[in-house]
């Protein structure tokens, strides 16, 4: 009989009082994807493309939230769903639904991530790099006396305000 890992899970944090009451699940990413995403990072300082792929990304480990609209209404936690076909598509298109192609010479309007403020999504994107990279101690083994070994972590280089430049609005 084989081990059959559960799938990680991770309820981010946010220190910013502004975000009380804000509950984002994520989900982890297999290794390979997480430096894929550290990469797509650090090129999104220069590279619109790869800034956009990184919050892609973002909205394909976020399994749930509870954002909702200045009117109540819950936000999707991808990153552009058609507010028509409740289908992924991309800002500033048509989606590919038929309603919406049928006799719509006007583009869809999407909800989700790519909705948001960059400052606010920035902030979500901290937290779940800081979740995955985190490696908590679940050890419940007492054969070292009860005691439980010190936390564990990948290491991680903090970005420095310059490297985000991409993610902060510039001025007109």
């Amino acid at each position: 009989m084989g081990f059959r890992k559960q799938r990680t899970e991770y309820k981010l944090m946010f220190a910013d009082p502004e975000l009380q009451g804000l509950e984002v699940v994520t989900k982890s990413m297999p290794l390979a994807g997480f430096f894929a995403m550290q990469q797509l990072q650090r090129r999104a300082a220069t590279d619109p493309e790869a800034a956009e792929q990184v919050v892609r990304k973002l909205g394909d480990v976020i399994l749930r939230w509870n954002l909702e609209t200045e009117e109540g209404e819950p936000v999707p936690s991808a990153y552009a769903v058609c507010t028509v076909s409740g289908r992924p598509g991309n800002p500033g298109q048509l989606c590919t639904a038929p309603g919406c192609q049928e006799g719509d010479s006007e583009e869809c309007s999407y909800a989700g991530l790519a909705d948001q403020e960059l400052p606010f999504v920035l902030t979500i994107f901290r937290a779940w790099m800081e979740a995955v990279a985190s490696i908590p101690n679940r050890s419940k083994d007492s054969s070292n006396g009860g005691e439980t070994s010190p936390e564990l972590s990948i290491p991680m280089e903090r970005l420095k305000p310059s490297q985000l430049s991409w993610m902060r609005p510039r001025p007109c």
